[in-house]
């Protein structure tokens, strides 16, 4: 549904777009135990709901074009644009023990997101709650898997299906793709100077943190990698008081699969802005020229973002090590029209 409106002689001008779509037996892939002779076939069980809504704007505040003695006056409009799309599974899960769609799931399909919850949407991805580190040796600990609870955890645990152990471990830590994103493109003018400038946004979704150190095979990061801000406070004897676990190969992964390094990857950015001067038509006609405008640009200026040195426009996957900060890039350039 499509509702296209304006207001205020135009100067507000839209449209509004509203979906919702309720599949019933959808195709999807049911993950089973490996000693039936394959690990996946498809089926066509369970129900997903997709909704969402679209809005787009033009907005014009402020327009004096042939109101100032033929010249031209003031002028700023603005184009924002939203989107929001939640996909959801609601029922007809498979295994409905425990409301998960698969007779057998991988810890690893927790922490990326890749299983299907029933009432959860799409995308959902989980995480080991961090406690603190040992302060014997450094190492991480998580809650519901203490060392000193090992025994009354284990005999707990065994009387448990794998998938529920799972859920009883990990907690739900959000969705790897933002509920709202979209942007806000602005133009103001005056006589022969323009300005534009386009903002984009995202909010709801979750990410987790770079690693410490790039390497995994040595205790001991190389003089070439790359290692965060964050490792100078890590971890190094007993009685340091940080929650930045040690960089060892047996703890570095499952570090940071938990909640210590997640984050909100939502974020407001400048991604590009443009001024420019177009010559008086009168001065560039002297020299045979139609047009000549002089332009300063810059992409990449400005993120307000919790995320330190990651790109949050990239955030998407929830367990990505290769999101990194775009260069700012800022030019200057002459357009000559013959």
């Amino acid at each position: 549904m499509t509702l296209d409106f304006s207001f205020l002689k135009n100067k507000i001008n839209g449209s509004f777009s509203w979906y919702y779509k309720k599949t019933r037996d959808a195709f999807l892939t049911k993950t089973i135990s490996e000693i039936n002779g394959i690990k996946q076939y498809v089926v066509n069980s369970g129900t997903l709901v997709n909704k969402g809504i679209e809005v787009s704007l033009n907005f014009t505040p402020i327009n004096r074009v042939g109101l100032d003695g033929g010249k031209r006056g003031f002028v700023w409009r603005i184009d924002p644009q939203l989107g929001q799309v939640l996909n959801e599974l609601v029922n007809s899960a498979i295994n409905n023990r425990n409301n998960v769609l698969r007779d057998e799931i991988e810890y690893d399909d927790m922490l990326t997101g890749d299983v299907e919850i029933a009432g959860e949407p799409l995308n959902t991805f989980y995480s080991y709650r961090f406690k603190g580190l040992s302060s014997v040796d450094g190492s991480p600990i998580f809650y519901a898997a203490e060392d000193e609870l090992q025994e009354e955890l284990s005999n707990k645990y065994n009387g448990m299906e794998r998938e529920d152990v799972f859920l009883e471990v990990m907690e739900r830590s959000g969705r790897r793709e933002p509920y709202l994103q979209g942007g806000i493109s602005n133009y103001l003018g005056y006589r022969n100077f323009s300005l534009s400038f386009n903002l984009t946004y995202s909010l709801g979704n979750k990410i987790r943190l770079l690693k410490l150190c790039t390497e995994y095979g040595t205790t001991n990061p190389n003089p070439h990698s790359n290692l965060r801000r964050e490792f100078v406070n890590r971890w190094r004897k007993p009685g340091d008081v940080t929650d930045v676990p040690r960089i060892e190969k047996g703890n570095r992964n499952i570090s940071k699969s938990s909640n210590r390094f997640l984050k909100d990857a939502s974020y407001l950015s400048l991604r590009n802005i443009n001024l420019s001067y177009t010559l008086p038509a009168e001065w560039s006609s002297r020299v045979g020229m139609s047009s000549v405008k002089v332009f300063v640009s810059g992409d990449n200026l400005v993120t307000f973002t919790k995320l330190k040195g990651m790109d949050p426009t990239q955030a998407f996957s929830g367990v990505s090590d290769n999101t990194y900060v775009p260069n700012r890039v800022v030019s200057v350039g002459l357009n000559i029209n013959f």
